[in-house]
């Protein structure tokens, strides 16, 4: 084929691929996208605008291509990413040839779900489909076989199921298939092989795919990573592939039996030994034998053992299971014993409970095999043991005896033994003949036999029968058996039998202390013993006053921690109120509204042993039961309860809301402990003291009571009066469940059911913030199905420090069913959209440099993970993922909430107790100046972020959740976001979105404290914009400070980064002018105007097209001031109203070149042109002409100008200037203006003040608000000033640096910053005004109006209450230092400070104010100035002329552009108006320019001249170089500008006229 029908044919298929899409859309395609549509489930509107009257490839829907062009590329250097379509096909219209809705850049994150729509198959001509991180199920459709022309198809991170379609074979184009992360199953279709295409494909994460691979696809399989493929040709499986027709192991029995059998009662007592059994289970596949491989976990889901290969022995075990009719049988069946060791780095850890995971696999591979998990095991290392204090009495009721005359028996008793992990399950007593020993241990030859105490609740035994030895000692042992089969023991003190007639019996209740007979005879009594009495009085007053400190310090954080949680809540009655105790439904104590009342909850009290501690103390029990009485009856009145009836002491009540019975029941245990019960009471088993671990909270006090909750619907429950005393009587089997609920608990617990739990848990403020732990599913004999319970720990705010309760399959006369989740129980949030995410991390970089690289320690992450579960359970709030790295993620269904559990769990750890072990991980305690605690504990760094850009993925449950919700896990954007910011929080640090700050700012809860962090460029991929960051803390920990967010770049200063309160700041007050039509305008909405009541619809309509006008102007000109406050280091503390502004600096002249160049930005902007009509906002120039001369001599110096390159230039073509027409023919600003423009636009009214603020503090938006004398005079300055007018304070005006005083006014060099090459400030003028008495001060303020250079010529109305100063009384005194200066060889500075008179000339003090509007009336000084000079004016007397100069512009060169400038000008100046002089001139050569001669004339009066002492004067300082006057002119000047315009225009006698009169 020749070449050129091939170019041809390339060029042609070019033209068709580039301009088809100007063609109407394929009809059948488009149906098809329609029909795609419909079958689809957007709820973000993804799709909205697919519609029939708009055209998918000429409109260009979103996700739909028509072109092979990438979406996202632009450019002649784009290439086409697929084949386009062949010519011929374009005649029919455009097709379809991608599709892409997986390209979070297409879709913004919003999901699409349904089943895969078959209606794809008809778009035929389709070369790439991307539908990656959606919702799609279901097969994939068989019409797909139809899109012949496919290139690319990602499927990926879907929920699509069914076997991989065979077909795809016949796709000859095909180059590239990703179906990773979904559900197929089955194996790879071998017709994968047969075609004549080759491509690559990602299956991993497809757990159903199975069987082996053929070996023609292992080069194009990229992974088998979460599949069960087999590779047959390498191991690229890992050994964990399977085959598909192989069916999963299963169990021998029906399945009732089929659980994994732990020790009884279930506790390890060993710390590298575990022990239990496996059914014996069978493989169905040709008698495979089924592997079976076991780990052991925590609690909290952390594996401390691999998967280890079984090696233990087969058993027959007799087994307890239920046969086809429900009864209970007990089988022989094979079981697999584990008794082993653990692994040399797996040890267990006394108190925490694991559990036991198996894996049984066959030949289907370990992912298809089978995994079950063991109800929980205790590990129980330690035996029981006696607390500190504690003892066992040779004699009855807690005594202990030295002597006894009986030799009968013996009286025992002994304070209760301790084993937190596992209880006591049984005592023993025995007695032994006293040979040896000391202490609490002693040696002797038993003479009884070990006898089991029957009442294992008793504490006194008396052993008789026995035959004892006068004269000899005898002592008592008693041993305790804890319920995991430890056992420990304690001697009580020896006790010796007396002769008859011998002594006495003398008794003690010191402690273990023996008494004899005889009398104890005191014989070292001195100076020592005094001395260690008074040492030991002192340290325990020094320990009790420390502990006292830190009694008081941790009830004030719980005092927060309480105040926190009501303040952040927003039910119940006033906001922040404590929860109310008496109900409105209770019209009188013990009076039930029957006609409100649905449903009813019940409560059960009964006080545990309280038939042990009747026969034991009985005057005691007396008093146990009436205080028991008064106080349950008390709270039962306080919470609006009803009392049913009682049953000896136990309680039946009833009440109307089940959160009302819960804070009953907590209530009731708090108290119990408060009550100062009698010792002897105390010593009674089940009455003990038991202290919290840190002995700051008692655990037990005295009795303790059981208790149960449970709530019966109207239908369940049945209701009648007695038929004698007329009482409510309730009957049912609710009432019945409660009943055992409560003999079920145990004493001190409170066990509610699952439907307390539905009723509490969206409303735990009401209830008092309870801590609430699933502890299983349990069986009851009256209710027909089983009852999820749950345990009441304690309230939030109020300690109580009970080891963990009885938790599954410890609870008395119910049958446990299924083991409980824990703390871990809230769902995840349903049909929410979006959802906000936190993540809480440990920052490592903040760790000591020991343990950073390290995992937390376990004690370490299950205080944390408790915390975390505690404090989401009260906002329900999901706890979806942790890791041993420090990580905890949860969800919620609200911001507000998220917020309220980040506070609370910053608050909850702060108030905890860190063990010493721990500090390492937790860094230095911290308090602030009034003393409050700031940080305690491990410093956790958190991240809030709102979206709705996440997936969800379902997690295997171990346990079945009451709610059949299943668990999930969230990927994507919203939880990275999350991630990224608790990356960038220091510890101890909250951070915000800006997409959460937006939603909740309007609606935070509580009162927080609320600081901006500023905006910042995230660094991650998927938040390229920059992102404002907020910091919000609760207010008990609002004097945390933190430095700048860590791994981000600040584009605009937060708080922290405002000026400090402690150095001297600029405040900075800005109003945008309001023109009269605007006014008008709005006065004319109000209906203020009576004629507005008869105004017709077009006027309305015109006042509020004028103000939506004035409202978009306020915004462009709100652009150009915020441009500008970067450029100069400005903050912006607030914006009241649009508008108006208050600004802050650290540096005055920052401050003031700021000011001045917003007047010359607002002057230039882009205006509308129905803004520039208005009166007020129309352009004004003023006019001066100048001779052809002149003009010749401006057009040099202009070149000069113009040839200077800044110093810094930026582009903000967002604030553009305005387009000058040919009639504005000059730009302002430089010397050859003709036209000067003044007035444009709207302006800006300025008033600024500097000094140290009395505070600076965040506002409810965060930013940093000033307060004191400073910004209220900043305010009242700007009230007084006029539009377009700059107000200076002058009180720190000798701050400034690099300023020059001329004729009683300040120079300013203007900043080299350009706009569009137009500098935004020339030189700068600083004139007094004077005096001003302003309401507030007492004295009197110097005021100074600022100045641009080329806006001189603005003139504004006199300030009331000015207090002008009086120049001519202040001539003499200038001239006086006109002459200092002036003098030959002298230097400006040392002739300015050698008199106070020559100073006070040249820098205006108090008095030496003048008013801008009398230094020029409406004439001379108004105009632009074109004379310019340094210094300080001369003058030779009352004549007010000037003396003679002398300089070239080749010496001036030298000096920089600046001065040529002002060199050059004024010796234009020189020459045009000098009337008769002598000329001596003198060449002097510029870079080989032509010699430019200067003139030594005696001046006119008015004219300027050069104020340097070394450059005019005598002849022998024009013969010093070039670089003597540029270092003294340096010393002068640092900036580059030294020169100042004077307020004088010469080319006009008029104008001379007006100067002389001026002076």
């Amino acid at each position: 084929m020749p070449r050129t029908t091939v170019l041809v044919g390339w060029v042609a298929l070019i033209i068709v691929a580039s301009v088809h899409v100007t063609a109407t859309t394929y009809k059948p395609d488009k149906e098809s996208l329609l029909e795609f549509k419909a079958g689809v489930v957007d709820p973000g509107g993804l799709l909205a605008s697919w519609s029939e009257w708009t055209d998918p490839c000429i409109d260009q829907w979103p996700g739909v291509s028509c072109t092979c062009y990438p979406f996202f590329e632009t450019g002649a250097q784009r290439r086409q990413t697929c084949y386009p379509l062949e010519p011929y096909l374009a005649n029919q219209g455009s097709r379809v040839l991608q599709l892409n809705l997986g390209d979070v850049r297409v879709t913004d994150w919003n999901v699409l779900s349904g089943t895969l729509p078959p209606s794809i198959g008809n778009l035929t001509e389709l070369r790439i489909l991307n539908l990656r991180g959606n919702s799609f199920y279901g097969p994939i459709p068989e019409t797909w076989k139809e899109l012949k022309e496919m290139e690319s198809i990602n499927l990926a991170q879907n929920n699509i199921s069914g076997p991989l379609p065979s077909y795809l074979d016949q796709f000859l184009n095909l180059k590239y298939v990703n179906l990773e992360n979904n559900s197929f199953t089955g194996p790879i279709p071998t017709d994968w092989c047969k075609g004549d295409g080759w491509w690559m494909f990602d299956i991993r994460d497809n757990t159903g795919l199975c069987d082996e691979v053929d070996t023609c696809l292992e080069d194009r399989i990229l992974a088998y990573d979460g599949t069960s493929l087999i590779d047959t040709y390498g191991d690229r499986d890992g050994g964990r592939g399977g085959y598909c027709d192989v069916p999963s192991p299963t169990c021998e029995f029906n399945g009732e039996a089929c659980e994994i059998i732990l020790p009884t009662p279930p506790f390890w007592t060993s710390a590298d030994r575990v022990s239990f059994s496996v059914p014996e289970y069978v493989s169905n596949f040709g008698g495979v034998p089924t592997e079976l491989k076991w780990r052991v976990c925590t609690r909290g889901g952390s594996c401390i053992t691999d998967w280890i290969p079984f090696a233990g022995k087969d058993l027959t075990q007799s087994v307890r299971a239920t046969d086809a009719d429900g009864n209970e049988v007990v089988i022989s069946q094979l079981v697999h014993v584990v008794d082993q060791e653990l692994e040399e780095n797996a040890t267990l850890r006394n108190g925490l409970e694991y559990y036991v995971e198996i894996l049984l696999y066959n030949a289907a591979g370990e992912r298809n095999g089978l995994r079950m998990q063991s109800g929980y095991v205790m590990a129980d290392l330690t035996p029981p043991f006696l607390q500190e204090g504690k003892s066992v009495y040779n004699g009855e009721y807690f005594k202990n005896n030295a002597a006894q005359l009986s030799s009968s028996g013996i009286g025992l008793s002994w304070d209760s033994f301790e084993d937190p992990e596992s209880d006591i399950n049984q005592y023993y007593y025995q007695v032994f003949e006293h040979n040896d020993g000391t202490g609490d241990t002693y040696v002797g030859n038993p003479i009884t036999r070990r006898v089991r105490v029957e009442d294992r609740d008793s504490r006194n035994v008396f052993v008789g029968d026995l035959t004892l030895t006068p004269g000899k000692k005898y002592f008592g042992r008693i041993s305790a058996v804890s319920l995991a089969g430890i056992e420990s023991f304690a001697d009580s003190p020896p006790i010796t039998i007396l002769f008859p007639g011998e002594g006495i019996i003398v008794e003690t209740t010191t402690e273990g202390v023996k008494v004899s007979s005889l009398v104890i005879i005191l014989s070292v009594v001195g100076s020592v013993l005094v001395a260690t009495f008074l040492l030991f009085l002192y340290l325990t007053k020094r320990r009790a006053d420390d502990r006292k400190k830190a009694r008081r310090m941790r009830k004030g954080q719980l005092r927060n921690l309480r105040h926190l949680l009501n303040t952040m809540s927003d039910q119940g009655g006033e906001k922040g109120s404590l929860p109310q105790k008496a109900s409105a439904h209770y019209t009188a104590y013990g009076q039930l509204d029957d006609k409100e009342i649905k449903d009813v909850t019940f409560v059960i009290t009964d006080l545990e042993n309280s038939t042990g501690i009747a026969s034991s103390v009985p005057r005691a029990y007396e008093f146990v039961q009436e205080a028991h009485d008064t106080l349950v009856r008390d709270l039962i009145s306080a919470y609006g309860g009803y009392e049913i009836n009682t049953e000896g002491d136990a309680f039946h009540v009833a009440f109307k809301t089940a959160t009302a019975a819960i804070q009953f029941c907590m209530e009731v245990q708090y108290e119990m402990m408060q009550i100062e019960w009698p010792k002897e009471v105390l010593k009674l088993p089940g009455c003990e003291v038991q202290y919290s671990r840190t002995r700051d909270d008692f655990v037990y006090c005295g009795p303790r009571i059981r208790m149960g909750i449970h709530v019966a619907t109207e239908a369940h429950v049945m209701q009648h009066l007695h038929s004698i005393t007329k009482h409510k009587i309730y009957s049912g089997a609710p009432f019945q469940v409660t009943r055992e609920l409560c003999e079920a608990a145990s004493g001190g617990q409170v066990l509610v059911t699952h439907a307390v739990w539905e009723r509490i848990r969206t409303n735990m403020y009401a209830a008092g913030f309870p801590v609430v732990e699933q502890i299983g599913s349990y069986g009851f004999d009256r209710w027909d199905k089983p009852v999820w319970l749950y345990q009441i720990r304690s309230l939030l705010g109020k300690p109580l420090a009970r080891p963990v309760l009885p938790s599954a399959g410890r609870l008395n006369r119910v049958k446990l069913i299924d083991t409980g989740a824990g703390l871990s129980i809230i769902p995840p949030p349903r049909n929410e959209e979006r959802l906000t995410f936190v993540c809480i991390t440990l920052p490592r970089d903040e760790l000591a440099p020991t343990v950073a690289g390290e995992e937390l320690p376990q004690k370490l992450w299950e205080k944390l993970y408790e915390t975390m579960c505690v404090c989401a359970m009260q906002y329900q709030g999901y706890l979806f993922r942790t890791s041993r790295s420090g990580h905890f993620y949860l969800v919620f269904g609200s911001p507000e909430d998220a917020i309220r559990m980040t506070h609370l769990v910053q608050m909850l750890v702060v108030s905890m107790h860190w063990p010493s072990d721990l500090q390492e991980w937790c860094g230095r305690r911290e308090t602030s100046a009034d003393g409050k605690l700031l940080f305690n504990g491990p410093r956790l760094a958190m991240g809030v972020h709102e979206s709705c850009d996440f997936v969800t993925r379902p997690i295997p449950q171990i346990q079945i959740s009451p709610e059949g919700v299943p668990h999930v896990d969230y990927v994507g954007t919203a939880e990275e976001i999350a991630t990224f910011l608790s990356e960038c929080a220091h510890g101890g640090q909250i951070i915000l979105s800006e997409a959460t700050w937006s939603v909740v700012q309007q609606s935070l809860p509580g009162t927080p404290s609320v600081i901006s962090l500023g905006t910042h460029l995230v660094e991650h991929p998927c938040c390229p914009d920059p992102m404002m960051l907020m910091e919000v803390m609760p207010k008990t920990l609002s004097k945390r400070s933190f430095p700048r967010p860590k791994s981000t770049t600040m584009v605009e200063p937060g708080y922290r980064d405002a000026p400090p309160e402690d150095s001297v700041v600029t405040v900075v007050h800005l109003k945008i002018s309001k023109p009269e039509i605007v006014e008008a305008a709005e006065k004319r909405v109000r209906g203020e105007q009576a004629s507005s009541r008869q105004q017709n619809a077009e006027a309305a309509e015109a006042s509020m097209a004028t103000i939506a006008l004035y409202a978009e102007a306020i915004k462009l000109a709100s652009k150009a001031i915020r441009t500008l406050l970067g450029i100069y280091q400005g903050y912006e503390c607030k914006e009241p109203q649009p508008g108006k502004f208050t600004f802050a600096f650290a540096d005055l002249g920052a401050a003031i070149k700021w000011a001045a160049a917003v007047q010359t930005v607002l002057l230039n902007l882009d205006w509308p042109e129905s803004i520039l009509e208005w009166s007020e906002c129309q352009p004004i120039y003023v006019t001066e002409e100048f001779s052809d001369e002149d003009m010749a001599d401006l057009t040099e110096i202009t070149e000069l100008r113009d040839s200077e390159v800044p110093e810094t230039s930026f582009d903000a073509s967002e604030n553009r200037w305005a387009d000058r027409s040919a009639s504005d023919s000059t730009k302002s600003g430089g010397p050859l203006d003709s036209n000067l423009l003044i007035w444009r636009g709207l302006s800006a009214r300025i008033g600024m003040a500097s000094g140290i603020p009395l505070s600076k503090a965040p506002l409810n938006t965060g930013r940093a608000d000033y307060f004191g004398t400073i910004p209220n005079l900043a305010a009242r300055l700007v009230n007084i000033a006029c539009p377009g007018q700059v107000l200076l304070d002058a009180s720190k005006i000798d701050m400034l640096s690099s300023v020059i005083w001329v004729e009683g006014k300040a120079y300013i060099s203007g900043s080299n910053h350009q706009m569009k090459g137009e500098r935004l400030t020339d030189g700068i003028y600083l004139s007094p005004l004077g005096q001003m008495r302003i309401k507030g001060f007492d004295d009197l303020r110097s005021i100074f109006q600022i100045d641009s250079e080329h806006l001189q010529a603005r003139e504004f109305d006199e300030i009331p209450n000015l207090v002008r100063s009086m120049l001519a009384s202040n001539v003499s005194k200038k001239l006086s230092g006109l002459r200092k200066a002036s003098e030959p060889g002298a230097h400006f500075h040392s002739a300015v400070a050698s008199s106070k008179d020559s100073f006070q000339m040249s820098k205006p003090g108090i008095f030496g104010s003048v008013s801008r509007r009398d230094s020029g009336n409406s004439g001379t000084s108004l105009f632009r100035r074109v004379s310019m000079g340094f210094g300080n004016r001369t003058g030779d007397g009352a004549e007010g002329n000037v003396g003679a100069a002398n300089i070239s512009y080749s010496e001036a060169s030298s000096l920089g552009g600046s001065l040529r400038k002002q060199v050059a000008n004024y010796t234009m100046h020189q020459r045009k108006n000098s009337n008769s002089s002598s000329i001596a001139t003198t060449p002097h050569s510029y870079m080989g320019d032509p010699t430019f001669q200067t003139t030594n004339a005696k001046s006119s009066p008015g004219r300027t001249r050069l104020g340097h002492p070394s450059v005019y004067g005598d002849d022998t300082t024009a013969d010093r170089s070039s670089a003597d006057r540029y270092k003294e002119l340096s010393d002068l000047h640092e900036d580059e500008s030294l020169a100042v315009r004077e307020g004088l225009t010469p080319t006009a006698t008029s104008k001379v006229s007006k100067w002389q009169e001026w002076l």
